[in-house]
């Protein structure tokens, strides 16, 4: 059924306006429209879909949003995946996953685990789209704080001239 209370278009709907309440900063309004889109999703697709690990990991993204990030960890680490076993280990979708996971557990305070999932989420994103791309820029500075978090300030300094190198250019 193409529409409906229970169908892809009224999750898709869902996540839209879910998405523009977040990006006005009204994360507690989101939280439940995220959270239906995924119970859509996941009756209709199933657990394993792609699409339903995309929802997840929205839902996840509001969770730390509102500081809870204990309810984020596991939906970030399922949509993780599901991500790697539907698109592949290269699949930029899923260094997006491991970027949020290290973004997490740097909220958490376990620098070393953000590092370890942060660093993969590099080397994700350089095979996918090239060592010099703006996006791996991004990462890097994300890199360098994690780094300044472990007290690895050379390391973090360096880490974050690569990244202004990159997004200079």
């Amino acid at each position: 059924k193409d529409y409906g209370p229970a169908s892809i278009e009224t999750a898709r709907a869902l996540t839209s306006l879910a998405v523009t309440l977040t990006e006005l900063g009204l994360h507690s309004e989101a939280l439940p429209l995220k959270q239906r889109s995924l119970d859509i999703r996941d009756a209709i697709s199933g657990r394993g879909d792609p699409l339903t690990a995309e929802a997840m990991n929205n839902l996840a993204v509001t969770y730390v949003h509102l500081a809870e990030y204990e309810k984020a960890l596991p939906l970030q680490l399922e949509s993780l995946r599901i991500r790697e076993s539907t698109l592949g280990p290269a699949h930029t979708d899923v260094g997006q996953s491991l970027n949020n996971l290290a973004t997490t557990y740097g909220y958490l305070g376990n620098y070393q685990q953000a590092f370890t999932y942060r660093q993969r989420a590099i080397q994700n994103i350089e095979a996918a789209l090239g060592p010099e791309h703006p996006t791996v820029g991004l990462l890097l500075t994300a890199m360098a704080s994690t780094l300044y978090d472990l007290e690895r300030y050379d390391e973090s300094i360096a880490t974050e001239n690569r990244a202004l190198r990159i997004v200079r250019e």
